[in-house]
């Protein structure tokens, strides 16, 4: 049984099925779409969270997924953190519709305070969505990935609900 639709200008978002998952997974392997992200192994372990594909709202066509994890409802705040993994999207203002959406949702659905990211300091395009969303810059995780035998450093970045 699905979850309820989430609907954006551009995107709505619903609980992925398995096939859509495994569609997911190749997006993963894939260096383009993966080379800002922590996947597999690498990645982050959260215990309470919430996973969403993204979907074209004019052809139901699967293009990302997005997710919020490491949600602590005592203190009001969670983790985004989304990928638009059908490069044919990228560019049309499918990932700050996302972004937008998903905000409204931890904001208004789960009551949440904040909502917070990392992204990958060299990830200028994704910075400047998030930037053009209303977060703010919190600070600099320095060398905080290793990948291909380099280290990179990641961008902390949130939203307040009151700047929302």
């Amino acid at each position: 049984m699905r979850k309820k639709k989430i609907v954006g200008r551009l995107a709505f978002f619903r609980s992925l099925s398995l096939e859509e998952k495994r569609q997911v997974d190749v997006w993963d392997k894939t260096p383009e779409v993966s080379k800002y992200r922590e996947i597999g192994g690498e990645g982050k372990r959260k215990l309470k969270s919430i996973n969403f594909g993204i979907y074209d709202k004019a052809t139901s066509k699967l293009i990302g997924s997005i997710g919020v994890s490491s949600i602590d409802l005592e203190n009001k705040h969670a983790e985004i953190g989304l990928a638009i993994g059908d490069k044919d999207y990228w560019g049309k203002g499918y990932g700050a519709d996302a972004t937008k959406v998903i905000l409204k949702y931890c904001f208004d659905e789960l009551r949440l305070n904040k909502v917070y990211l990392d992204v990958w300091q060299k990830n200028k395009r994704a910075i400047r969505c998030y930037l053009k969303c209303g977060f703010k810059e919190d600070g600099v995780l320095r060398q905080h990935v290793r990948k291909d035998n380099k280290y990179y450093d990641k961008l902390i970045m949130s939203i307040l609900k009151m700047e929302w």
